[in-house]
């Protein structure tokens, strides 16, 4: 089911569909700020479905997600701290020089925050 949920939430209809499925069913927990998980056992066990050598590549995209829509989800600075925290995490995946750049200039930047 995992599969068919990340297929389908490529679609943000879809995907607020999905989060409204695991709201019901008590594995997340729907806020004002927004939705998390409903104890940190479900998160861990959601995050171990993932393969190992593929979560440095989901937080990469995590962390450019944020940072392109950043402005546009909240503007503050806990979310740039967010994104640069996971595209460090997903660091091993960029190879491209003006990337590790990118990502060098904003860690310097979020280091002087």
């Amino acid at each position: 089911r995992s599969t068919e949920c990340f297929n389908a939430c490529r679609n943000h209809r879809n995907l607020l569909k999905w989060l409204d499925f695991f709201v019901n069913e008590g594995l997340i927990d729907h806020t004002i700020s927004g939705y998390s998980f409903a104890h940190d056992q479900i998160k861990l066990a959601v995050y171990c479905l993932i393969p190992e050598k593929e979560r440095g590549l989901w937080h990469l995209q995590l962390g450019i997600h944020l940072c392109v829509n950043a402005e546009k989800i909240t503007p503050s600075e806990n979310i740039f701290f967010l994104a640069v925290g996971q595209l460090n995490r997903g660091a091993l995946f960029v190879t491209d020089k003006h990337q590790k750049m990118e990502m060098a200039n904003l860690n310097v930047r979020a280091g002087k925050k």
